[in-house]
């Protein structure tokens, strides 16, 4: 009885043994060495925006922490004290009603340094309103209430002094001429030596607000 060769008892068997192992991969388009690496990239989704570095901080706006108006010889006033770092100024704003403001002044914004300080030379005699307008907005509205003054001497001989009211002043004689005019600072006073003896009455004028007050002058 003969017996059949194995593929390795056969002339060639190990060869054909070897090519029936490598058909199946070079089949597949691979080469049996080598090795595949898959790559795995991430990708932002669609329609989604580059990641930006985050802004920096921004200044504090302005905000008071104390604010404060009040009469001097020299006129009105008005300090504060402020925290924030906004670039900017503070307008000071007066008012004869509380409502109709206008600027008289600006301040610039400080990062560092005491509180701040504005002196209003001419308030006016009679009483005035201040706010600050700032970076971020309004302060309080502040009263300047109404000056106590009246003319010193009376009667008078050479000068004439209003105390802390300030202006543009005219004075007219009994029959209502004017005779002298001009302005008239806190604490100055008003040179009566060109007038003749007799009753007249003086007229301050401070915006839109007008205070009279009557003197005699009279030199020996």
């Amino acid at each position: 009885m003969k017996t059949t060769p194995s593929l390795l008892q056969r002339p060639g068997g190990w060869h054909l043994l070897l090519l029936a192992l490598l058909l199946p991969a070079w089949a597949g388009g691979q080469h049996p060495a080598s090795r595949s690496v898959a790559l795995h990239t991430v990708r932002p989704p669609a329609g989604a925006a580059p990641t930006a570095a985050a802004p920096e901080a921004s200044p504090a706006p302005v905000a008071l922490s104390t604010w404060a108006v009040g009469r001097t010889p020299q006129g009105a006033l008005l300090t504060w004290d402020a925290v924030g770092k906004a670039a900017g100024r503070f307008d000071v704003e007066r008012s004869t009603d509380g409502v109709a403001f206008r600027a008289v002044g600006t301040v610039p914004v400080r990062t560092a340094g005491p509180g701040y300080r504005f002196l209003d030379p001419a308030p006016g005699a009679e009483a005035v309103y201040y706010r600050l307008r700032f970076p971020g907005g309004f302060s309080e509205v502040l009263p300047l209430p109404a000056a106590d003054w009246e003319l010193t001497p009376n009667p008078a001989a050479e000068w004439l002094s209003c105390g802390p009211a300030s202006g543009d002043y005219c004075i007219r004689d009994a029959a209502k001429r004017l005779v002298l005019s001009g302005h008239l600072g806190p604490g100055q006073r008003i040179d009566l030596r060109r007038l003749r003896n007799g009753s007249y009455t003086l007229e301050l004028r401070a915006g839109s607000q007008r205070t009279t007050r009557s003197f005699v002058k009279y030199t020996p």
